[in-house]
């Protein structure tokens, strides 16, 4: 009887673990990044394991969305997403505003930049510095993945 409970209790646990959503899957919990002023931040690693979508796709299917947020330290902002995934890019789409009334800026599957390897670079232009802007990153048609992301 013991060990039936114990078993019990850690098939719960792990089930909890296993299916447990990233705390950035939606605007309201984004990720702060810190923007470098010269150079790329340091990456953050994230993953959207289990993650939901949270709005409709800008591009292809985003039923794994996650969100990241950042001030702009310029008016050009480049965001960089390092993964391992095969020939799939990340989707990435910034908005304006906030989570209660988000613009969107920019969507896009954005080719892997050749100088840094297995890695999707945004710009945005046009942003005001002081002001603070979300995005988030879904991999098209996959609804797991782990990453990298940083912003300059």
């Amino acid at each position: 009887m013991i060990m039936r409970k114990f078993l019990g209790f850690a098939l719960l646990f792990c089930s909890t673990l296993v299916w447990a959503q990233p705390a950035n899957d939606d605007c309201a919990n984004a990720t702060l990044l810190v923007s470098a002023t010269s150079g790329i931040s340091v990456f953050t690693t994230s993953s959207s394991l289990n993650g939901t979508q949270s709005m409709a796709a800008c591009q292809g299917t985003a039923n794994a969305d996650v969100w990241f947020t950042f001030t702009a330290t310029s008016a050009i902002q480049l965001i960089y997403v390092q993964h391992n995934f095969g020939p799939t890019n990340a989707v990435v789409q910034i908005f304006s505003g906030d989570c209660a009334g988000l613009t969107s800026l920019l969507c896009g599957n954005f080719g892997l930049n050749s100088n840094y390897p297995n890695t999707t670079v945004i710009q945005q232009n046009g942003l005001a510095v002081g002001q603070t802007y979300y995005f988030r990153v879904y991999y098209s048609g996959t609804a797991n993945s782990n990453f990298g992301v940083a912003a300059t």
